[in-house]
């Protein structure tokens, strides 16, 4: 369901959230 969501997405709009995903990445290695 929530991957059906993330299609429906435009580019512009998953943008922020790849680059969110990105920096939380980071920051978990950071602290692991």
């Amino acid at each position: 369901r929530c991957s059906q969501l993330w299609r429906s997405l435009s580019e512009s709009e998953k943008k922020p959230w790849q680059t969110a995903a990105e920096n939380a990445k980071e920051e978990h290695s950071r602290q692991h």
